[in-house]
């Protein structure tokens, strides 16, 4: 009766025996306490009080925590309920201390109360709790992984929340940014310190503005930053008038935007100047192919059907020999030097244009004189060519071959071909001069075009053989060896002269494919006349310059080893010794070493100086046939550059050889000047390898002509 049996509590009343020699036992107990425990009362009712649940050991004398004994004191525990099988049950035990009573028993009044809801409650609460941290953090990790800036105001413009990049974007203002800060005090600090370039000399209408919420929360705004860089702002009120704010960096977009709006304005001068580059030469800053196409038809349209045009069509000589020896740097400060030429010897209405690597063009419209002006154009360019061009110390020469061309304005389309045809006549008469179209050298332009075509069927149809020249000893006149030359028999004219089809394979490029075919073949036929008895010392092949800087030409020897005689070069191109001869002492060095001998072809007609002579360094030199015609005296003295070559030649140790040997007294005189090789038709002409077989054959006795000279020679 002393506790209602209706609390939420279980309850018990213990009480020790009357001589205190046991621990107290239970007396009365309520049902709830039977409820938690989930025991009968008369189980329990009498049972020790520890059994409903103390910690071990608390009510013997050695418990860390004995029971209350004195009245009013309490204690209390956690227990779990030792009747109940249930390990989430958790129970709080509370003892109060009544004292003794009128019956000489000490009582205690035992509450035992469930907690474990509530246990279960504060763990759930724990859990809600951690997830709604991890949530936030996760949260706020995506915000700080924004590439935006992030920040959030209170109702009174206070910094509640921000980013990183808030902090980034706002340098300047960094130390005003924290939580708590005024987003006035903000701005006002970033005004102090240019974080506002667009603000400066605007400051406080600025600085209003940004302070009106109604104002920034119209839209995205678009804000300029230090170093050019832009922001566009974006901020939204929230129900509870919080305002989150976005600051997107768009300075990318600023850029691009900004080139789009520039790049419209100057579209129109971009393709002005798109149109001027695609007729203009980028090097020399003169008009291109294009912009002469342009030029002549502009004045087709705008001259009468009468008036004159004049054509004028230069061509660099030796450019290509520039650009190969001293580089393509060189090459292009002549072709500027050569512009200025131009400029400085035409008159303003004259049109220039540089319409190939070294080919350039002056257009003279309207003149009375067409002609004659471009006569006098011609000629002054062709002189001011002339003069050297220096470059890092080098001193270049070059020339310039001109065609001229001139038609009335109903006929300009064939105007450009014409100067070219014009031109070729100009490089084939020798060089640095001009020449005039005429309808003349159309023919013979058609005529080797005919030559080309059939000649590049020759080479397919293997047409092209060599012819042997034999060679003799001055002394004694034994054959010391034979010049192979190219000849080519045509199917329907026979035997084509080699000035008919050599210069126009020179100009197809062709003249290293025929120096092969020659050496190849002359090879050949030595060894057949070697398997035959006739020995033949040294056989003379031509090679032009383009063949001789390939690279391939020693490849090409090796393969044609064994040779079956000394082998020798004729260098037979007209070249420029003294401003080529670094570019062939390299190719000289490699063929020597090879065994092939060195021979300078026609020299004396002013194609190569002593001191190339003496830098080239080569085995023999031949002296020009054209000195030998000349020697009609036998006299030595009767030829003073002959005798004079002759006396050079002994001094530096040189083998000569006279080609074009055709009388007596020339054979005489050349033998006396030093000459140690005739040949000639004195001697023998050239033969086909069945005409030289047979003549070898022949010639183991000797020929009567050289019988009857051997006898008048001494």
């Amino acid at each position: 009766s002393i506790v209602p049996n209706f609390i939420h509590d279980g309850v018990c009343i213990a009480a020790s025996d009357v001589t205190g020699s046991e621990g107290p036992r239970i007396v009365w107990c309520n049902d709830r306490l039977i409820e938690i425990l989930d025991q009968e009362s008369l189980k329990l009712v009498g049972r020790p009080l520890d059994s409903i649940g103390f910690p071990a050991s608390t009510l013997s004398s050695a418990a860390p925590h004995p029971l209350p004994n004195k009245a009013g004191q309490s204690v209390r525990y956690r227990v779990q309920a030792p009747f109940r099988d249930n390990d989430n049950l958790e129970l709080t035990l509370t003892l109060h201390a009544l004292g003794q009573q009128e019956d000489g028993r000490v009582y205690w009044l035992a509450v035992v109360r469930d907690v474990s809801e509530f246990a279960r409650a504060k763990d759930e609460v724990l859990e809600v709790r951690e997830e709604a941290d991890t949530a936030r953090k996760r949260l706020w990790a995506a915000v700080e992984a924004l590439p935006d800036a992030f920040l959030m105001l209170d109702q009174d413009d206070r910094l509640i929340a921000f980013n990183e990049k808030f902090r980034e974007f706002y340098a300047h203002s960094a130390p005003a940014i924290f939580e708590g800060a005024s987003f006035g005090d903000i701005l006002r600090y970033g005004l102090e310190n240019g974080q506002y370039p667009e603000a400066a000399g605007n400051e406080e209408a600025w600085l209003a503005e940004r302070l009106d919420r109604s104002s920034r929360l119209k839209g995205s705004i678009s804000r300029e930053l230090p170093g050019g860089r832009f922001l566009v702002i974006h901020d939204v009120e929230t129900e509870n008038g919080d305002v989150v704010g976005l600051r997107t960096d768009v300075t990318e977009f600023k850029r691009q935007q900004r080139a789009l709006e520039e790049s419209g304005l100057a579209l129109r001068e971009a393709m002005d100047e798109a149109e001027r580059a695609s007729r203009t030469d980028a090097l020399t800053g003169l008009a291109n192919r294009r912009g002469l196409d342009m030029h002549l038809e502009s004045v087709t349209e705008t001259n009468g059907p009468a008036t004159e045009t004049a054509l004028i069509h230069i061509d660099l000589d030796r450019f290509k020999t520039i650009n190969d020896v001293f580089g393509h740097a060189a090459g292009d400060h002549v072709l500027c030097s050569v512009s200025d030429i131009m400029r400085e010897n035409v008159s303003s209405s004259d049109f220039i244009a540089r319409i190939g690597g070294d080919e350039f063009v002056v257009v003279a419209t309207g003149s009375e004189e067409t002609l004659s002006d471009a006569e006098g154009i011609a000629a002054r360019i062709i002189r001011e060519c002339r003069k050297p061009v220096w470059f890092g110390g080098k001193e270049l020469r070059f020339g310039a071959s001109v065609g001229i061309a001139v038609t009335e304005n109903a006929d300009r389309a064939g105007l450009l071909e014409n100067a070219d045809i014009a031109l070729y006549d100009a490089k084939a008469a020798g060089r640095n001069r001009y020449a005039l179209f005429t309808p003349d050298l159309r023919a013979m332009v058609e005529e080797k075009r005919t030559i080309a075509d059939e000649l590049l069927r020759g080479l397919a149809d293997d047409q092209i053989l060599p012819y042997f020249q034999p060679q003799f000893s001055t002394n004694g006149y034994g054959l010391v060896g034979a010049e192979a030359l190219a000849r080519w028999h045509h199917p329907t004219k026979g035997l084509v002269p080699p000035g008919t089809f050599l210069p126009v394979a020179e100009e197809l490029g062709l003249l290293g494919e025929i120096d092969d075919i020659v050496l190849r073949k002359s090879l050949d036929t030595v060894r057949s006349l070697e398997e035959a008895g006739l020995v033949i010392p040294k056989i003379s092949v031509n090679v032009s310059y383009h063949r001789l800087i390939t690279h391939s030409l020693s490849k090409k020897l090796e393969e044609l080893r064994p040779w079956p005689c000394r082998l020798a070069f004729e260098l037979v191109e007209t070249i420029d010794f003294d401003q080529e001869a670094d570019e062939f002492i390299w190719i000289l060095d490699e063929l020597r070493e090879l065994g092939v001998e060195i021979e300078l072809d026609d020299f004396g007609s002013g194609r190569a100086s002593i001191t190339s002579l003496l830098r080239l360094r080569p085995d023999r030199i031949k002296i020009d046939r054209q000195l030998v015609s000349a020697v009609q005296s036998e006299v030595p003295s009767a030829n003073p550059l002959v005798k004079a070559i002759g006396e050079m030649g002994k001094a530096i140790g040189i083998g000569m050889t006279a080609e074009g040997v055709e009388t007596e007294v020339q054979a005489r005189v050349l033998r006396e000047l030093g000459c140690d090789v005739f040949q000639g038709h004195l001697f023998a002409q050239a033969m086909s390898e069945t005409d030289f077989h047979v003549w070898f054959l022949a010639s183991n006795e000797l020929h009567p002509q050289q019988t009857s000279l051997n006898s008048e020679l001494g």
